[in-house]
């Protein structure tokens, strides 16, 4: 094939911002090139490449192969290029991270911070974790990932970044708001808020009951966690959630903190990616501001 290299970054940009005009502003060229050069790519791969979905256009499957294989090619020509030095200042590069709404509400907010102060041309964009992240990352449709540890595949590279422990939210006037901790016999006699993680479970806290043979009485079961908050606060329900969560979101709340069942076990976040982002000068940045910012702001969590 007879394939001009000058159009993989246009390629890029195209597949990454599934948006024509902000690809071609992201490229510094007009609006109806970029469409011209849409087209022409079309044509050379043979493939829709972006389909309309409503407002926004969709990639097909060949373009996210195309996209990961892209994405390869350009790390790795710029690291040849440049001899492995990074001026983060000069950064362009769209971040794909894969998480849970903790790490959104505990980590990523000093992250984006560091990111406007220090990359300022760069992005993130978030996708929440769920059983087909693993798959993601080998597949290069997300750059990174953090993960509970029992959720990161030995097949990608991975390093432990923090341990926390469970808590429980309680209303000020709760019978268990002026305990420190409490019991699993006690636990299992609450009724209990269930934030929806995946199928309608909290992973990290069921699965520890079910090896037990006991299970929660869900009394209310929601996607969100603000609304959880005000459900433990206003109700006599009990929300379990990681304790640095905890008390990032409960400002102006009236509830209180009491230690979980010891049976429910601390947990290790975990930094996941794939071997083939190793030559890639920025992402190795970006992966080493996740560990330092990581190490400032999840000082060790309160033990039992």
């Amino acid at each position: 094939m007879d394939f001009d290299l000058n159009i993989m970054r246009p390629l890029r940009a195209l597949l990454e911002d599934r948006h024509v005009s902000s690809a071609a502003e992201r490229c510094g060229v007009s609006q109806p090139a970029m469409s011209r050069t849409l087209a022409r790519l079309r044509t050379t791969f043979a493939d829709d490449l972006l389909v309309r979905s409503g407002r926004r256009y969709e990639r097909t499957p060949r373009a996210d192969q195309l996209l990961a294989e892209v994405r390869d090619i350009l790390d790795r020509i710029e690291a040849a290029l440049s001899g492995n030095r990074f001026d983060a200042r000069q950064c362009d590069v769209v971040f794909r991270l894969a998480s849970t709404d903790y790490i959104s509400a505990v980590l990523l907010p000093h992250v984006l911070r560091d990111l406007q102060d220090n990359a300022p041309s760069s992005a993130l964009d978030l996708t929440r974790s769920d059983e087909r992240t693993a798959d993601e990352v080998s597949a290069g449709r997300i750059d990174v990932a953090i993960l509970s540890v029992d959720d990161a595949p030995a097949t990608l590279n991975r390093e432990k970044l923090f341990d926390d422990d469970y808590v429980c939210l309680v209303a000020a006037d709760h019978s268990l708001a002026h305990r420190s901790s409490v019991t699993l016999d006690r636990y299992l006699k609450q009724r209990h808020i269930v934030i929806d993680v995946w199928h309608g479970l909290q992973p990290p806290i069921d699965r520890p009951l079910a090896a037990l043979g006991v299970r929660r009485q869900v009394g209310y079961r929601t996607p969100f966690l603000t609304s959880a908050a005000y459900a433990a606060a206003s109700t006599s329900m009990v929300l379990t959630i990681p304790r640095r969560q905890a008390l990032s979101c409960t400002a102006g709340i009236p509830v209180r903190i009491v230690r979980a069942p010891r049976e429910l076990d601390s947990f290790t976040y975990t930094l996941v990616w794939h071997k083939r982002l190793e030559a890639s000068a920025a992402h190795a940045w970006f992966r080493e501001r996740i560990r330092a910012i990581a190490s400032q702001v999840t000082v060790p969590a309160k033990r039992r």
